[in-house]
């Protein structure tokens, strides 16, 4: 889909972005047809993967399971790239700003279709629309990938249940045009991509401190096809605009 001009509206000019703007989907670009055709225009780039670790328990964590809850979750990014990419560093800008640019973890619940996404965080914003910082991003060198670690507070209470999970990773787009991204030793990366598809296995206790949890890989029947991703907080400021 490349019709929403307004959501193009924020990228730079030399930049078409497209996407299904659908939950649990794969990105176009991820297709083998559109691939091969980027690769004879010789427009392709490998870009950025965003993966959950099926074997680690620390991948997502609840830290509090009340009226509001709070969760952890712990991904990796790989530069799939010829080129040393500049990406954006929850490390660097602190959870509340991270989450301007991504909107965290979204959870639906399998049996219920019910939605939860962290509509209650503590929403912060750069300076203006256009202001970016170089203290923001780190550069992961080509073939390289780095992993993280964000606490999100925000969350409805989850019942027990099984979950299907996916994070949209971001970055900043306006004010970022084309002689600013490329520099000397790589580029500044424009998002979003997406990660792969897991199911999370949920038992709510009394204590929510310790659960009894299990991550799993990707859940093969889409319980809802159409099911859209709420827009971050730099997508939706945009658009008010």
């Amino acid at each position: 889909m490349i019709g929403d001009v307004g959501f193009n509206s924020m990228y730079p000019q030399d930049v078409l972005f497209i996407d299904w703007r659908l939950l649990y989907h794969d990105y176009p670009q991820n297709n083998p047809n559109v691939k091969e055709a980027l690769i004879d225009a010789g427009l392709y780039h490998g870009g950025l993967s965003v993966t959950f670790d099926t074997t680690d328990a620390n991948t997502l964590r609840m830290i509090e399971n009340g009226d509001t809850s709070t969760i952890s979750y712990k991904f990796t990014i790989t530069n799939h790239d010829k080129d040393n990419l500049y990406i954006i560093d929850p490390d660097k800008t602190g959870s509340d700003l991270f989450h301007w640019f991504t909107n965290g973890i979204t959870f639906q619940n399998i049996a219920t279709k019910k939605i939860y996404e962290p509509r209650w965080r503590k929403h912060v914003s750069p300076d203006s629309y256009d202001y970016w910082s170089p203290d923001w991003f780190i550069k992961l060198k080509s073939g390289n990938s780095i992993q993280r670690t964000v606490i999100l507070k925000g969350y409805t209470h989850f019942p027990t249940g099984e979950y299907l999970f996916q994070f949209n990773y971001n970055s900043q787009v306006l004010g970022m045009k084309k002689e600013v991204r490329e520099i000397e030793d790589g580029r500044y990366w424009l998002g979003p991509t997406r990660s792969n598809i897991l199911v999370w296995n949920f038992k709510a206790t009394d204590d929510s401190l310790y659960v009894d949890q299990k991550i799993s890989g990707k859940y093969n029947h889409f319980p809802n096809e159409f099911l859209r991703i709420t827009p971050t907080q730099q997508e939706f400021e945009s658009k008010r605009r």
